[in-house]
């Protein structure tokens, strides 16, 4: 057993905060988002029959006596629960609280990681906000699938918390200090990514919202031409801070692939904060200027795994085997 910082847990690592034994799931509003390993005792949603999590007796109860008696506060964020019902009605709002219950799009998000539980448990997402449907919450059944049922029925409640990266936890697992377990760091959850610019710099940006690539542009001063079949590397002046448990990926711009021959490829790692400096190649027949203020390459940020290398006599036999190139056909 040993002591680490809630910011270096691994997703799905089971550790021990405040005497309770919890699942790491992910990064969630800048915090680790866990749930428990085991749940407590059997209790209605609301003894009152309502599926608002805001009025519920389990609300209640989590964020009063539990959480008084059974769980340090101080290590713990808040958290801001989407209350959008099954049928997608938004009446409910949002929620804030220290403890609360998974909802049923983040049991989904993290359902590889979840722990079996002995007893069926309940969510925070109400089937629907409609009257006549204003006593059904969702829940998990012991194999793991979602259902519905009364909020008066006394099922288990699966505790759910921010814990501050910060904050002291305990890993059995972990048999000596630095030790690496399986699996893989926690991803950072979609948001923001930190980037500084030099100056001369421009901001990279999307063209479209949901563009999977950053648009990085040449710089003041920086222009130049690339001969033809030649290379130049231009530095971006952008720095950025990628998360532990993804990588940038540097990929060609289409239409400077496509229309002119210019491709561009590169690999940066979580660790690196220096300035990115594409490597440009004029696979062409032709001379080309790059402009100060072209795009000239695209950062995708992916989540990557970082397996241990295991040494191995044999390999696992398989249909291709040590066929290569051209071993499926033309």
């Amino acid at each position: 057993m040993i002591e680490i910082k809630a910011k270096d847990l691994k997703q799905g690592e089971e550790f021990n905060y405040s005497g309770r034994e919890f699942i790491a799931l992910g990064w969630e509003q800048n915090g680790v988002l866990a749930v428990s390993k085991h749940t407590i005792g059997k209790m209605p949603f609301d003894e009152n029959e309502s599926n608002d999590w805001r009025k519920s007796s389990i609300r209640e109860y989590l964020n009063g006596d539990f959480i008084e008696k059974e769980l340090d506060p101080s290590g713990l964020l808040q958290f801001t629960s989407d209350l959008t019902a099954d049928d997608g009605l938004t009446d409910y709002g949002k929620s804030v609280d220290l403890v609360f219950l998974l909802s049923a799009d983040l049991y989904r998000k993290y359902r590889y990681f979840m722990p079996k539980w002995s007893t069926w448990v309940w969510l925070i997402t109400p089937w629907s906000c409609l009257p006549s449907y204003g006593g059904y919450v969702r829940r998990v059944y012991t194999d793991g699938s979602l259902y519905y049922g009364g909020a008066y029925y006394g099922l288990g409640a699966a505790v759910a918390c921010l814990i501050n990266p910060e904050s002291s936890v305990i890993c059995a697992g972990r048999r000596s200090k630095g030790e690496k377990i399986s699996g893989e760091y926690l991803p950072a959850a979609q948001g923001s990514v930190k980037v500084k610019l030099n100056p001369g710099a421009k901001t990279p940006t999307r063209a479209h919202e949901f563009d999977a690539g950053l648009d990085l542009y040449c710089p003041d001063d920086c222009g130049q031409i690339i001969e033809a079949k030649d290379s130049a590397t231009i530095d971006t002046g952008v720095c950025v801070e990628i998360p532990r448990g993804y990588a940038g990926f540097l990929k060609s711009k289409s239409g400077l692939n496509v229309k002119n021959g210019i491709t561009s490829e590169g690999v940066i790692d979580s660790g690196y904060t220096g300035s990115i400096v594409v490597k440009l190649y004029n696979n062409s027949g032709l001379d080309y200027e790059i402009k100060v203020g072209d795009k000239i390459s695209q950062l995708v940020i992916l989540p990557i795994i970082t397996p241990e290398v295991e040494i191995a006599e044999e390999l696992a036999g398989s249909e291709r085997g040590e066929n290569g190139f051209g071993s499926s056909g033309r």
